[in-house]
């Protein structure tokens, strides 16, 4: 049996530099898995520093725009650094009778140059549905271990 995700959903994709190529590709420069290792205090400033929040949700489901929010560490909590919506009319999608439930997928590309993280913690992407927040991602924000040579 065919199981088809709950809608809406999401994920972001965290990496160095994103690069636009030919028939709609791209490719992704230094994806972060689960955390950016900084070698220095903070704050520290990345050259560049890219999200790629991708948002789904069945062609279906109540259209409405839909917020995106970007935050960071910041020295006082968390601070707002990209804040925007995904227009209504990316959702409406065309009919077509080969597909049960169709899906349809907005990417937003986001990028930082240059790019200032202020204090470890979280980057959080989150997506609002109306009052419902859909989380499409996280990357946590740390200081590399120091270590010490004794000699």
């Amino acid at each position: 049996m065919l199981m088809l995700p709950n809608t809406p959903f999401g994920y972001s994709i965290f990496c160095d530099d994103l690069r636009e190529e030919v028939r709609n590709k791209f490719t992704y420069v230094g994806v972060y898995n689960d955390s950016l290792v900084v070698d220095s205090d903070f704050p520290v400033t990345l050259p560049r520093f890219c999200i790629v929040a991708t948002y789904a949700q069945r062609n279906s489901d109540d259209t409405r725009p839909i917020k995106l929010r970007v935050t960071m560490p910041g020295t006082d909590g968390p601070e707002v650094i990209v804040e925007g919506a995904i227009p209504e009319t990316t959702f409406t999608g065309p009919d077509d009778p080969e597909l049960e439930d169709p899906i349809t997928f907005a990417a937003v590309n986001i990028l930082l140059s240059p790019f200032t993280i202020h204090a470890p913690g979280l980057i959080l992407v989150r997506a609002f549905y109306g009052d419902e927040e859909i989380k499409l991602g996280s990357l946590k924000v740390v200081r590399a271990p120091v270590v010490s040579v004794d000699g």
